[in-house]
């Protein structure tokens, strides 16, 4: 019997690598996804092209340390004059996968007209930023990104036009959250990088933030509706374990799309998701060619990502929006983030959903408590 069991084990042995050789080609072959592409412009090429005659356009080294971030500044109509006092700034972070030139006019045009200026700016590997692969979400690095770019335009204050001592944040989705965590960090807790700019964050705006970790969000989901989400994970998963076996044979980023319908390999699927991203992409993906997608990579960051564990660490004025009928973001997270702050108010939408703060009566109803808030702390 002993013989036997040896003899059978090369056996047993080849069958299973013949069906692991099956399983992979079939991964490789059907799996969703799609190769890195090449960017359409270079960050200097981009930032030509940018049409608003009150922006400048600012770069600025990244987070890590390496990447050169481009970021714009709009300043009030009037502009700064000789004798007057410099305009606040608002610092503005976007959501997952997008760049300043999707859907951040109108808010940017709002202050202004406010008397506010604005510093938007892309994450690295996004929009006009530099950063390789392309399109890589890091929350992390999103994060550290906003705290160099709150830090530059205190820094550059005075040749910018700015007042740097009367900085507020804006953020949304997922941007939202990156600006409460750097919030909490200038407020003196939460990551140390924020501590020398304590005193000059002294508000922030977090528009339907992302609060809970993606795992959470698949996992509340799941509950919600079993029958409809499981195909669309089971797509994201196998797209996910090509990406891995491409890494390995190739050394080359994978990638699912960042948006799709509901069953799809889309990083975001709920129902009216796609409609509603898309409708904040410019035509054609815009000056620095927006393309619909994210490495496999940004999977398990986004999933492990959970600013809710640091709101209690808001000590600035915090003016955080819920959405009531928001799917991505519900309002119930945003409700308890409002509690947890100690310093914090909520604006609650009624019959909004997580797109619909963009446009329409919502957006008008936003900017309102938005401009209130700012004009009231700043």
């Amino acid at each position: 019997m002993g013989f036997r069991s040896l003899t059978m084990g090369p056996q047993l042995a080849a069958r299973a690598a013949a069906l692991l050789a099956v399983f992979v080609g079939a991964l490789l072959s059907t799996a969703p996804g799609f190769p890195e592409w090449s960017q359409r412009t270079s960050t200097s090429e981009a930032a030509a092209k940018d049409d608003n005659h009150r922006a400048v356009i600012v770069h600025f080294l990244g987070g890590d340390g390496e990447s050169t971030l481009s970021g714009r500044l709009t300043l009030p109509p009037a502009g700064p004059k000789a004798g007057d006092e410099r305009p606040p700034v608002i610092v503005l972070s976007h959501g997952l996968g997008l760049s300043q030139d999707c859907g951040l006019d109108p808010f940017v045009e709002a202050f202004a007209g406010a008397g506010f200026a604005s510093f938007t700016f892309d994450y690295a590997t996004f929009g006009a930023s530099g950063g390789s692969p392309r399109h890589v979400v890091n929350p992390a690095g999103h994060v550290a990104d906003l705290s160099s770019a709150v830090r530059t335009v205190r820094e550059r204050a005075g040749k910018l036009g700015v007042d740097g001592e009367r900085i507020g944040l804006w953020g949304t989705s997922l941007g939202g959250g990156h600006a409460l965590l750097v919030a909490a960090a200038s407020s003196g807790g939460g990551r140390d990088d924020g501590d020398e700019l304590v005193g000059s964050v002294r508000a922030v705006v977090a528009q339907v933030p992302h609060l809970a970790s993606g795992l959470e969000s698949v996992t509340e989901t799941i509950i919600r509706d079993p029958l409809g989400t499981l195909p669309g994970l089971a797509r994201v998963v196998a797209g996910f374990l090509r990406g891995l076996f491409q890494a390995v044979l190739s050394g080359r980023p994978w990638y699912i799309p960042l948006v799709g319908l509901p069953g799809s390999a889309a990083m975001m699927q709920n129902d009216g998701d796609e409609q509603g991203y898309l409708s904040l992409i410019p035509e054609g993906g815009g000056r620095h060619g927006w393309r619909n997608g994210a490495t496999i990579g940004s999977i398990p960051r986004t999933l492990a990502y959970r600013p809710l564990g640091s709101i209690s660490d808001v000590r600035v004025p915090a003016l955080l929006v819920a959405a009531g009928d928001d799917t991505l973001c519900p309002a119930h997270r945003v409700e308890r983030a409002a509690k947890l702050a100690p310093n914090a108010e909520l604006v609650l939408i009624e019959g909004a959903g997580h797109f619909d703060i963009y446009s329409g009566d919502s957006l008008s109803r936003v900017l309102k408590a938005e401009i209130a808030f700012f004009q009231m702390i700043l």
